[in-house]
């Protein structure tokens, strides 16, 4: 099932305490097959939050860690759907400011996405008071020249995928198995950061 922005602000809403509205957000996104609490998110989280005096809000993109929806390879769309879900919620749900914007490895895509979207220009972020600060940790940037995407998977993984459309990847965190398709192999190949720079 594909999670709706409506299903993610709902859980927003279920885990939501009493905050300080004086405060702005840093809103911190996992990378590729992470989630909200990988310790580099939570160690990452927690310093910003006692050092800047600041709230901090980290979230499981559809099919990653506790998040409704399904998984896919390269699911650049829904990974910027999410983060702009994640935004608004934060500034109509909380009442509160954006101070930042963190993206670890894939997760900047999605930053990097929403940090360059048309309708953000510098005149309505001035009036509206959006995020100006993004940042990358690690995050990749695509060349256009880069390499097949398919050449970062073994000889196994790209035979499955030519025999039967799909093969199957193990979580680096846990015990999941994620489904690897021929169209996700193909949105990875066509998405480059470059064009958002």
């Amino acid at each position: 099932s594909i999670a709706t922005s409506e299903e993610l602000t709902q859980q927003l809403l279920t885990e939501t305490r009493k905050i300080d509205t004086t405060k702005s957000v840093i809103i911190i996104c996992h990378g590729f097959m992470s989630w909200r609490n990988q310790m580099l998110n939570a160690n990452l989280a927690s310093t910003l939050s006692k050092k800047l005096h600041v709230h901090t809000l980290r979230f499981d993109f559809a099919g990653n860690g506790h998040s409704l929806g399904e998984w896919k390879y390269a699911n650049y769309e829904q990974d910027l759907e999410d983060l702009t879900t994640v935004v608004n919620f934060v500034k109509s749900g909380l009442g509160c400011k954006v101070g930042c914007i963190i993206g670890h490895s894939q997760g900047f895509s999605a930053v990097l996405q929403y940090a360059t979207r048309s309708d953000l220009t510098i005149e309505s972020d001035l009036e509206n008071d959006c995020c100006k600060y993004f940042v990358n940790l690690a995050g990749r940037y695509s060349d256009p020249d880069e390499e097949d995407p398919i050449n970062k998977f073994s000889i196994e993984q790209r035979e499955e995928l030519k025999r039967q459309g799909y093969f199957q990847i193990k979580s680096l965190f846990g015990d999941r198995s994620f489904m690897v398709t021929k169209d996700r192999i193909e949105a990875r190949k066509v998405y480059k950061t470059s064009v958002y720079l």
